[in-house]
């Protein structure tokens, strides 16, 4: 991170430690806090109160492992000249204060994503409740006498959360009694809040917004402006009426592994932001949901601390996939101008892996899947999302949103098959890699076809066209799967195994297990956010995806069969009891070593597969004349460059 210039990271690890120390001096037991803290894998949103005690209880030897990390982390980071953030006191307490302290000013907190009471509603101390000071006072001092202090503070109270009242007083009543929380363990302190709350415009309008802000004295509080490539809150908030604000780019949501990125809009926008009428802008940022995948933007964003202005992205495409390759080839250079033309090429506002863009915004989809989906209304679902198809749960209806002209993928897919011939490129780790990343990406946007194969046959009640396209669907995962046991990045074990090295006992392991693969699968005790950080991986594929769409095809042969229409209800539940569920508990040890060789896989592969990608189905995707043009004409300048 020094390296790359970043100077005001969070220092979240080992806070639950601490948390427990403050609130059992208070009179809290650790029962009362094993329902509080969640699970290993699902910190990050206890933290913020969205859920608590799912994939716990959290054992001991976790926070006391933990606050040892934490104590290195910190260490580490000072010594670099790095600012720790470290956390502060949102609000959100054990739902036993109420028996504690049974005269403490608490409300609930509304539900998220479908989750249970047991496991949400968090409950919030009111900001004017003397408890409130006590206990965020306490929790600062206990954090200074273990590891210091630098008076930058993260709290996020109502992230994803809607408060009881969109008051103004109220709100800016809120932000001062955090605030205070902070200010009662450490005089100095600032406030780091993320900015992502704000999106939701249905309830954060200007005066609430203003409000909140505007609660804190001006330059005490600094906002994380979450996703600002895409949507920059701070245009429209009057550079966040005073107080600074970090530009970030977030990009990726849930960790999954879709090739995809918007370099046009992270080349223009840090920029853009310096030179906002009255900016209060202080830096740039990375907030992603994880940091597995598209490497290049993380890349070229760390740069964007240092530029004035944007760069010809083309030469930097270039000069970057040199650097990466130890010089290439000209085959490199051709497909990275072709990434970057089409996958990293997103111009429109779309979140990536998200699933509440509506229909009318998207300019390029899947062609229509099926001709009548009025027909599927009573006994199918409608599922629409972006991302990827064959990760999310099988329905009657899916539309998959592919932005780009994916022969230009493709295309990018010929060039590293034919780099991956060089040895000095076929030896190289990171071009193998991103040899096994393209093929991948590029087999995926085969099963939106197979898909649509599925769904017409089914349509006509053509059983054998039927079985057919079911099982190129199903031998294409199961090439995907072999694809990916090529290289370490892409195993269910390295996942698996990095969270079992933490168990000292079976109960351990069992916990472990469960947080690991709940996690990238159902996300919740019975799917609330199923599939949201879905992995491409060898293993989750041959053990999870596949058998769904096995049982998926399988039903709809049957109902083709039997003339009985298929119940994508009676399907969901079936897959859930057979698949999803056994998968989540499952305790089987998956492999951490590879098989087989990524060049000779991609180059099988992309022999097999490559004239599929011929078919009318991709024809289909629109090409603008203007877009065409142009990409011609860098491409030709891409060509003449690798050549010269």
């Amino acid at each position: 991170m020094a390296l790359q210039g970043i100077d005001l990271p969070l220092a979240f690890t080992g806070q639950e430690a601490i948390f427990q120390r403050v609130y059992m001096a208070m009179g809290f037991t650790d029962k009362d806090l094993e329902s509080h803290f969640g699970g290993a894998a699902f910190l990050a949103w206890a933290r913020m109160g969205n859920i608590h005690g799912w994939g716990g209880p959290l054992p001991q030897t976790w926070m006391d492992a933990q606050l040892i990390l934490q104590h290195q982390i910190v260490t580490r980071m000072r010594s670099l000249g790095i600012t720790p953030v470290l956390p502060g006191f949102a609000g959100h307490v054990p739902a036993a204060i109420t028996r504690v302290f049974p005269q403490a000013n608490v409300t609930r907190l509304g539900g998220w994503s479908n989750f249970h009471q047991n496991y949400s509603e968090t409950y919030l101390l009111d900001f004017s409740d003397p408890l409130f000071s006590k206990i965020g006072g306490s929790f600062i001092k206990a954090m200074e006498y273990e590891f210091g202090v630098d008076h930058i503070y993260n709290a996020d109270t109502f992230n994803e959360m809607t408060p009881r009242s969109n008051d103004p007083a109220y709100l800016a009543a809120a932000a001062k009694g955090v605030y205070n929380g902070l200010l009662a363990g450490d005089t100095q302190a600032i406030w780091l809040m993320q900015g992502w709350l704000f999106m939701e415009q249905g309830f954060w309008k200007p005066p609430q917004i203003k409000a909140l802000l505007t609660g804190v004295p001006q330059g005490k509080m600094i906002i994380l402006d979450l996703i600002s490539e895409l949507y920059p809150i701070y245009a429209r908030t009057e550079s966040y009426y005073g107080q600074p604000f970090i530009w970030c780019m977030l990009h990726n949501f849930g960790g999954t592994m879709e090739l995809y990125g918007a370099l046009d809009k992270v080349n223009v926008g840090p920029s853009a932001g310096r030179s906002f009428p009255n900016t209060t802008m202080v830096g740039t940022g990375l907030t992603p949901e994880g940091i597995n995948q598209n490497e290049v933007m993380y890349e070229f964003m760390n740069e964007q601390a240092w530029r004035p202005g944007p760069v010809d992205l083309l030469d930097w495409i270039d000069s970057y996939q040199k650097q990466r390759y130890n010089g290439g080839n000209k085959f490199t250079s051709v497909a990275w101008a072709l990434l970057k033309w089409s996958v990293y090429n997103c111009s429109d506002t779309h979140r990536e892996h998200s699933t509440n863009v509506p229909i009318t915004t998207r300019p390029r989809l899947v062609p229509e899947l099926a001709p009548d989906a009025s027909v599927y209304n009573s006994t199918g679902g409608h599922t629409d999302f972006n991302g990827v198809l064959y990760t999310k749960r099988p329905s009657l209806l899916m539309k998959e949103y592919i932005w780009y002209d994916p022969e230009q993928l493709y295309q990018a897919w010929d060039n590293m098959v034919l780099a991956s011939a060089t040895p000095a490129l076929g030896n190289n780790t990171l071009f193998t890699y991103d040899l096994v990343d393209v093929t991948r990406n590029s087999l995926q946007i085969l099963s939106s076809m197979y898909y649509r194969d599925i769904i017409a046959a089914y349509i006509t009640t053509n059983t054998s066209q039927l079985q057919t396209a079911g099982q190129k669907m199903v031998d294409l995962l199961s090439d995907l799967d072999t694809l990916l046991a090529s290289d370490v990045h892409f195993l269910l074990g390295t996942w698996t195994e990095a969270a079992r090295q933490f168990s000292l006992d079976v109960n351990d392991t069992i916990l472990y297990d469960l947080n690991s693969r709940n996690q990238v699968t159902l996300w919740g005790p019975t799917g609330q956010i199923r599939d949201y950080a879905a992995k491409q991986w060898s293993g989750l594929i041959n053990r999870y995806y596949k058998p769904r769409w096995q049982l998926f095809v399988d039903s709809l042969v049957n109902s083709t069969k039997t003339g009985i229409p298929f119940n994508n209800v009676k399907y969901d539940q079936d897959t859930f009891s057979t698949v999803e569920l056994p998968f989540s508990n499952d305790h089987t040890a998956f492999p951490t070593t590879t098989t087989g060789s990524s060049v000779d896989l991609a180059a099988k592969f992309h022999q097999k597969y490559r004239p599929e990608t011929k078919s009318k189905f991709f024809s289909q995707f629109p090409r603008k004349s203007d877009r065409t043009s142009a990409f011609s004409k860098q491409l030709a300048r891409q060509w003449g460059r690798a050549l010269a």
